[in-house]
């Protein structure tokens, strides 16, 4: 991407140039500083890059589908590594937000791999102390960390808390993303781990 290119990019989308998280306001102004300073390239040189590009371009196809006084209201809070995933804090969330972290968690932080077992299972080798994904080839370039191997036996899933109860969502890749399923609720259980019915709760 070309200096010009990156400039067009930051006028069409202005929450990828810095802003005080206090005040909302740019803080810096100037071309070489807009360039040198900028969240399009968060992650630049790390395993990460590729997929905050990747989630870049789908919050792009968001953002082109809000009506004016929603954009002018959408920025990034804070963008940061924590606890070996990539969390991303806007004025409002999407789900790309938290596909991005589901996704970071076996992603390669060196290289950017998504290794899979023989089985098709993510794993991801996890540096202890300051926690790192990597994967095997990578883990084996720094011998003096110590790790714990991880293994996604399923797909990737979060559980989500309604006022109708507790649901879980399960989300399937497609184009190196994940798209999101239908919520499917979870029965509360008893003391024996037997599931009450609905009939039971209004009693």
């Amino acid at each position: 991407m070309t200096d010009e290119e990156k400039l067009a990019l930051m006028r069409k989308y202005p929450f990828l140039r810095l802003r005080s998280v206090f005040t909302g306001k740019q803080v810096h102004s100037g071309k070489n500083l807009n360039l040198k300073y900028n969240h399009y390239d968060e992650f630049k040189g790390t395993g990460w890059e590729n997929l905050w590009k990747k989630y870049l371009e789908h919050l792009f196809k968001s953002y082109d589908s809000w009506d004016r006084d929603t954009r002018k209201h959408f920025h990034f809070l804070q963008i940061k590594e924590k606890y070996g995933t990539m969390r991303i804090y806007t004025s409002f969330c999407t789900d790309d937000e938290e596909i991005a972290e589901m996704l970071s968690e076996f992603t390669c932080y060196n290289c950017g791999k998504q290794p899979v077992d023989e089985n098709g299972h993510h794993v991801i080798w996890k540096s202890t102390g300051y926690i790192l994904p990597f994967c095997k080839e990578c883990a084996e370039q720094f011998p003096d960390n110590h790790y714990e191997k991880e293994t996604l036996d399923n797909t990737y899933a979060i559980t989500s808390y309604q006022k109708e109860g507790k649901f879980r969502i399960e989300y399937i890749e497609k184009d190196g993303w994940l798209v999101k399923g239908e919520p499917v609720k979870i029965p509360e259980r008893d003391e024996n781990g037997d599931p009450i019915h609905e009939e039971e709760n209004r009693n």
